[in-house]
Order: structure tokens, then sequence, then C-alpha cells
């Protein structure tokens, strides 16, 4: 079985394109890994690797403007997918099927079967608009009108490519859910990682009476992970049995934020995503503040070391910690109920909470999970699929 992912620069995203070839390879299926020449690869692969880009238009000046503008609200498909597939014929490779990780490519053009994974949940546009002006403010400026043509574009271009598509792979049951209440091929296919499997077997021992918490983002600062909402809400009533470690890039005030904290502070910077896990290994419990993700990869990763979790009660991030089997879950507009979320956690209960994210990370969100879930859906969209294709 062949199984080609594009990578690209984006990190939930890349995220999947890697796992997803990562799953199928260890478990027999011959892969590929087609990237960006751009898109930096997380480490060392173990599939072989192909790096390839759409050819882009060579349009000049005001043509070229309006071309891109246009572009925002197309639901045409890129030319990527036809070019990488003449691009793989070229070569003695005939891949009978694609995995896509985004609703840019499927094109009825390419005589293959395309999945393509379904992300953004609720699927209103109002639920799409959310995402703009949650934490931009509306005006005419040129910042947000294009903000919004884009996730208006966004959401033409999904609704499109999940009809075009051979089948949808949902990463939440509500999404699939909904997919399928409208006529869509679907299925639920959780993106999975890799699982530290001496963390699943025996969660690290925390020090006596000290909860070792952890943030991390590759950006800090950024609003959407509300990591400055989750600083105040602690120091809003923190116990001093606690530490926290920050993981990320992070500015000045946000450092200056965090050292009002009547707890031992400490940031690690910008740091690769294999040392982010590492630093997980050493912790008890994740801190999640995001309220519009449409996947908590982060949130699967901690679990996958053996952290327990604190989400707020959303989708998917319920989902994920199993409403509460696996951390707990907190009302995302109250302060007071992420403090009591924390405190709750870091409890007494800690060691077993720990031990359950493990075991649902194993259960749900290993590579293994994963595999079957991605080859099970092929099957149920194509019965008589023998080669897969990820993007």
């Amino acid at each position: 079985m062949w199984v080609v992912a594009y990578l690209c620069n984006t990190n939930g995203m890349a995220s999947w394109c890697w796992e997803a070839a990562h799953a199928l390879a260890e478990q027999g299926e011959a892969v590929l890994l087609v990237c960006s020449h751009a898109a930096p690869l997380p480490g060392p692969s173990a599939v072989p690797v192909l790096r390839f880009d759409e050819p882009s238009p060579r349009r000049l000046g005001t043509v070229a403007k309006v071309m891109r503008e246009l572009r925002r609200l197309s639901t045409r498909p890129s030319m990527f997918l036809r070019a990488l597939h003449a691009e793989l014929v070229r070569g003695g490779q005939t891949p009978r099927a694609y995995l896509l990780n985004s609703t840019l490519y499927p094109d009825p053009a390419v005589p293959a079967p395309q999945f393509v994974v379904g992300w953004a949940y609720p699927t209103t546009f109002a639920s799409y608009a959310r995402k703009v002006t949650t934490y931009t403010r509306p005006s005419l400026s040129r910042h947000f009108v294009r903000g919004m043509l884009d996730t208006l574009g966004w959401y033409r271009k999904d609704w499109s490519a999940y009809r075009r598509a051979t089948g949808v792979m949902a990463v939440s049951a509500r999404l699939d859910d909904d997919l399928r209440a409208h006529g869509v091929r679907s299925a639920v296919v959780h993106p999975g990682t890799a699982v530290n499997g001496a963390a699943a077997a025996a969660p690290a021992a925390r020090e006596e009476g000290t909860a070792r918490l952890v943030i991390a983002a590759a950006d800090l600062d950024e609003p959407r992970k509300r990591v400055r909402w989750m600083l105040d809400a602690l120091a809003g009533g923190s116990r001093a049995d606690r530490e926290l470690l920050l993981v990320g890039a992070a500015s000045e005030a946000l450092r200056n934020r965090a050292a009002r904290l009547p707890i031992p502070v400490r940031f690690t910077g910008p740091v690769p995503r294999d040392r982010v896990q590492e630093l997980m290994r050493d912790r008890d419990l994740f801190l999640f503040g995001s309220r519009l993700d449409d996947w908590g990869y982060v949130l699967v990763e901690a679990m996958s070391q053996g952290l327990a979790v604190v989400a707020p009660r959303l989708s998917p991030f319920d989902e994920i910690a199993g409403d509460g089997a696996a951390g707990m879950l907190y009302d995302p507009f109250d302060p007071a109920s992420f403090r009591t979320a924390v405190d709750d956690a870091a409890g007494p209960g800690l060691p077993t909470l720990k031990a359950a994210a493990a075991a649902r990370a194993v259960e749900k969100f290993s590579r293994p999970a994963f595999a079957e879930a991605l080859m099970s859906a092929a099957r149920t969209f194509d019965g008589n699929l023998a080669t897969v294709a990820v993007r």
C-alpha cells in the first residue's frame, strides 16, 4: 500500500501528515511522505520523503494581485494533486488513492480515490466566522476584511471538498455526525501520535506534595492559546504546592505576568516537537486553554507521555479527554472553574488520572489506533481499495 502525505507548514496539519505516514509504515505499509520544500520535518523520517511543490503561475502586477484575492473565495481545487499525480506516474508510481489533510486538494480530474480530513466543527458559517471575531475586533481594516474573506473561502472550500471527496476522515464524533446528517460520506478518524510505552505502563511518579504543571505552545502569546487567561486565573488563587513549566516562545510581558504567580515558574523558550515530549515526561498535569482549535494535538501528546489534562468543556477537547476520564474539564469562560479543575486534578487522585490518560492515549490516539482507523475508513469508502496515498 502506497501512502503519500503532503506536509504543510501548519503545526496541527503537519503533525497529522507526519503521524499518518509513520503510523501506516509501522503497520508494514509502503509509505511515501510528500512534503513542500519549505516545510521542516519534525525529525528524521522513517519513511521515504519526496519534496514537491505545486507549480505557481507566473503572473505579475495587478493581475497577480486580483487573482490572489479571488483565490480566497474560490472553490476550485488547487493544481497540487494533479501535478503530484502526474509526477508520480512519470516516476513509475501509480497510487490508487490519496489521503489529504486539507480541503484545498481533492480534485475530480485525478483518477484515484481521495480521502480528506475534516477539521472544523461546528460546520456553520457563523462558527467559522467566530474564529476571526473572537480575538479580532470587527473593522474595515484590510487585515480584518481579508480574515473574513479567508473564513468565507474556507467555509466554501471545506463543503465543496467534502462533497467531491471519496470520503471524509472527521477528527471528532460530533463533526462526523454533522457531516453524515448533511449527506457527506464520513467516518471518525482520531489523529494519533507516538505513545511513550514506559509512561503508559507506569506514569512517572511525582514529588510528594508538589504537582508539576506544564503549558506548551509554539507561541505562548498567541491569543487563541489563552495562556495569559490561564496565568491570570492561577494568579487569582493558585495553591502553593505547584510548580509550572511554560514551553514555547514567550514575550517579556508574558514572563512578567507569570512572575506574579505564587508558585515557581520556569520558561524553556522555543523547543522542537520531540523535545516538548521529553519535557512532558517529567510533568504531571497539562493545562490547555484554547477555545478554537479544531483538534488538540498537544493534548493527545501530553496524554501519550503519561500526563493528566485540564481542558475546556468544548468539542473536541472533551472527546479527547474522555469527558474527564483523563483529567478535568472546566467552563472556558470562568477562571474559578479553571482553578477548581486544576486543584481537583492535582489532588490525591492525580496518579489515577495519569494512568487513565496514558491508557486512553494507547487505546484511542496511538499510532496503531490511528493506522487502523485510516485503513478502516479507506475500506469503508472504497471496498476495492488496494492502495492508499496520504497527504
